[in-house]
């Protein structure tokens, strides 16, 4: 998709010489469908000569840094010679990330917004659009007790919808679209096994999955205490490594500033509304739990 962006844009002139450098650099964080089809490279060439407005959607912006900065810094200050908005999405330590690129450091304040979890009624109406899409049979009242379900399997976050909302169109695809028929505890069942595998992807390979049982008294004591500064952060990390004992342990090779980046950057923390990090998904605690439960006697 960058090719094509930058082979458009350089095939237009000065004005798109600015798409071509930033496409270089950060085109491969937009989103887009079908990214090797010929519409991107149309797109891209009727909007900038025709001063039509734009929409740049880049994912996953907790990741940009120094490679980015070319183009990020072009987009901020000069522009891509025509009308376009930014839209950046990342988890909650993605502003410190961006004003930590050089030239990008005045963003105000109000250009920011913390997303948070979904309310209740937006998952719930989520899923009512998910079973009109479906051709689900059933009346108002169980379409509305199944949108209530979902909601509450998900627990507001995007990820646990969208897996909760899977595991219920599989078991429609069994009942042949009736929700009467649907197994309430298979949808649950299916629900946590998706967010236990999601909760492992987020950790596995990271000093967060050294000693699972420390990472869950961090998280638990963060949540009492709520540290609204890195190093504050990186304090409770020393405390629990000390009462664990894991300092003395030559096995344990990592430290509390990397376990406190780690759970930033994994996303098991998030800067709440008021300033201080505090755990990102509730159910992301109970599952640390879980997993650090010594195993039982058979």
């Amino acid at each position: 998709m960058t090719g094509q962006i930058r082979e458009s844009a350089l095939s237009f002139g000065s004005v798109t010489g600015n798409i071509a450098t930033f496409a270089q650099v950060v085109g491969r964080y937009l989103r887009v469908i079908k990214p090797g089809d010929d519409k991107v490279r149309n797109f891209i060439a009727d909007h900038a000569t025709r001063d039509k407005k734009v929409v740049l959607f880049m994912d996953e912006a907790q990741v940009f840094g120094e490679e980015q900065q070319p183009g990020l810094v072009l987009l901020h200050t000069t522009g891509l010679g025509f009308p376009t908005v930014a839209m950046l999405a990342g988890l909650s330590h993605t502003s410190g990330r961006l004003r930590s690129i050089g030239g990008l450091s005045r963003l105000a304040d109000n250009a920011i917004i913390n997303m948070g979890a979904m309310s209740e009624s937006e998952c719930i109406e989520s899923t009512a659009l998910l079973l009109d899409a479906c051709g689900a049979i059933g009346d108002s009242s169980g379409r509305q007790q199944w949108c209530r379900a979902v909601a509450r399997l998900s627990q507001g976050w995007p990820q646990h919808l969208s897996g909760s909302q899977r595991a219920l169109c599989r078991e429609l695809l069994r009942t042949e679209g009736v929700l009467a028929e649907v197994d309430v505890g298979v949808v649950r069942s299916e629900s946590g096994r998706t967010r236990r595998d999601y909760y492992q992807i987020r950790l596995s390979d990271t000093v967060l999955d050294m000693v699972p049982a420390a990472t869950a008294r961090i998280v638990a004591k963060v949540t009492e205490r709520r540290p609204d500064r890195m190093y504050e952060l990186e304090g409770v990390c020393e405390e629990v490594i000390v009462d664990m004992g894991l300092d003395k342990d030559t096995r344990f090779r990592t430290n509390a500033e990397q376990i406190a980046k780690a759970l930033v950057e994994r996303g098991v923390l998030a800067i709440a509304d008021g300033g201080s990090y505090d755990v990102a998904i509730p159910s992301m605690l109970d599952y640390l739990h879980e997993v650090s439960r010594p195993a039982s006697a058979s």
